[in-house]
């Protein structure tokens, strides 16, 4: 019953908001160093917390339940926004926006490189690191990249190395096909590989023998080569890649060297 409950309610959010958010998380890189924020993925596009970045950088926000607005305020530097729409005020001019904002877990959430351009930031990808670098910062790209390449490192040498799954038996049919429905919904909102599809699945509840069941009926049907390239293109449209660093990005999210070093061919 949790089950059915579970994919009618995100039925119910693909409905209304017409989107899907990957609930894995990307640490962010402030002048050379790591900081308490993290961003998360949406309809293709990189989002990040505005408060807890602003609060970073020195800056306030405020946030008015009444209108759902937030107001930040910058150095020189004021965005309005309202929860949910595509339009915000930055100094008092309209700047339309990737994706609407949106509050996740009660926090406002903005699209990163609206963040970067409106508080005249730089934003750079390393793999799975966002990494910013403001005014202040007296590092090289090289420098910025090499410290990221050693957390990235760093991270999968602490990940455990996954063990063959045991023998699961056949799944009740409703958790099976449960799964199976939530997987081609966030397929079609957004690109996943197997590895990170299989995540969101175990993150939303589903036991393990219905995401191998579910899974299995998904590779059927899925190339997942192409799914690395819907990715690469979502990567290029909000930031600038080399073929490498690309490539490295699409490895990490869980595609294949030869599947992600053919996206990135075909859109760099």
């Amino acid at each position: 019953m949790k089950k059915m409950i579970l994919s009618v309610f995100l039925a119910g959010l693909l409905i209304i908001f017409g989107s899907a958010i990957a609930l894995a998380s990307s640490p962010v890189l402030l002048d050379g160093e790591f900081v308490d924020v993290e961003t998360v993925a949406a309809d293709g596009r990189t989002l990040l917390p505005i408060r807890a970045l602003a609060e970073t950088l020195g800056g306030d926000v405020d946030w008015n339940p009444a209108t759902r607005q937030a107001t930040v305020v910058q150095g020189n530097t004021t965005i309005v926004l309202t929860i949910g729409s595509t339009t915000a005020l930055v100094n008092g001019s309209a700047v339309t926006l990737d994706v609407p904002a949106r509050t996740i877990d009660g926090r406002t959430f903005l699209p990163l490189r609206f963040v970067g351009e409106s508080l005249g930031l730089e934003i750079d990808f390393y793999a799975q690191t966002v990494i910013v670098s403001t005014s202040a910062n007296t590092l090289s790209e090289s420098a910025l990249r090499e410290i990221a390449r050693t957390a990235t490192a760093a991270r999968a040498a602490a990940t455990p190395t996954p063990q063959p799954p045991a023998v699961q038996p056949q799944p009740a049919p409703r958790e099976g096909q449960n799964a199976l429905r939530a997987g081609r919904d966030y397929l079609r909102i957004m690109p996943f590989s197997h590895r990170s599809l299989t995540s969101q699945l175990e993150f939303e509840g589903f036991p393990a023998d219905a995401i191998g069941w579910a899974m299995a009926q998904i590779d059927r049907e899925t190339n997942w080569r192409e799914q690395a390239v819907r990715s690469a293109r979502a990567y290029i449209e909000i930031m600038s890649f080399s073929r490498s660093g690309l490539i490295d990005q699409l490895i990490f999210e869980g595609f294949s060297r030869e599947d992600a070093t053919y996206a990135a061919d075909r859109v760099i």
